[in-house]
């Protein structure tokens, strides 16, 4: 309503759901912009997903480190050391199986870059089969991403699939490239069209975030660092919100063990908060 208000209903409704979603609502909206001809705004929605880890990453690591000392303080001095110990046996049986396992398991020596690619082709077709069903009105991202879940819980596909296969590295870069070419359009002009917009509604965005999370976390259990940390996860989802938490535990940790801890307490929310949003 205040970016509405500030900036135009245009750019509002087309730059929150990247600051609030990532590379795939940015891409669902720019294309839905540039379908009614308004480029600047198409090229807002993009330029929204780029620039927001820019204010995601700082704060995120100033949240993480904070949460991170509370974390080592428990360990040290309350008990931590004995439930570290019991979550780091319930993590080791349980991390790598599949929930409602219906598919035999892969043997290792199958679990090849095309046997994994293939697979996860697989699920992409069924997918976007599924929501051409609904002729897209259900969109075939949102529909990937229930299909990937669900393909991973029956055991279908193994977790982490684009590690394994050693292919998320150039996966990323190919998404990005693509990212990118949304930008062929745009203008100096036009970037300075958009320039206040974009810097005033991340502002207000996360400023509402804030907000929110510190009001609603602490009356959910979190404290109000790490209720932000986990909100600030729309900001640029995954995998920056896994690198961010493994940064903060390396810097804080003397030892091993103390990375492990603070790596089981923090990142299972950071990663569920990447998802969800």
């Amino acid at each position: 309503t205040a970016g509405a208000a500030l900036f135009g209903r245009q750019a509002a409704i087309a730059a929150t759901p990247p600051l609030a979603g990532g590379i795939v609502a940015a891409l669902m909206m720019s294309e839905a912009a540039k379908a009614k001809g308004l480029m600047a705004i198409s090229v807002l929605a993009l330029v929204m997903y780029v620039m927001q880890g820019f204010a995601g990453y700082p704060l995120t690591a100033v949240c993480l480190r904070k949460e991170g000392q509370r974390l080592l303080d428990l360990y040290h001095h309350h008990g931590g050391k004995e439930q570290a110990r019991a979550n780091a046996q319930t993590a080791a049986t349980s991390k790598n199986d599949a929930r409602w396992r219906i598919f035999p398991a892969t043997p290792p020596e199958y679990q090849t870059t095309f046997v994994l690619l293939a697979k996860l082709a697989v699920v992409a077709w069924v997918a976007v089969w599924a929501a051409g069903l609904t002729k897209n009105a259900v969109s075939p991202f949102v529909v990937c991403l229930l299909a990937g879940v669900a393909a991973a819980e029956t055991g279908f596909i193994e977790r982490r699939p684009l590690n394994l296969s050693g292919s998320f590295g150039w996966l990323m870069l190919s998404l990005m490239a693509y990212v990118f070419t949304g930008f062929s359009q745009a203008t100096p002009a036009m970037l300075g069209q958009i320039v206040v917009p974009l810097v005033g509604i991340i502002i207000l965005g996360v400023a509402g975030m804030a907000l929110f999370s510190t009001f609603l976390g602490t009356r959910l259990g979190f404290t109000k660092e790490m209720a932000l940390a986990v909100t600030l996860t729309a900001l640029y989802g995954f995998p920056p919100n896994y690198i961010l938490t493994e940064e903060a535990a390396k810097a804080l940790a003397e030892t091993p063990e103390e990375k492990e801890f603070l790596m089981n307490e923090m990142l299972p929310q950071m990663l569920v908060g990447g998802f969800t949003t």
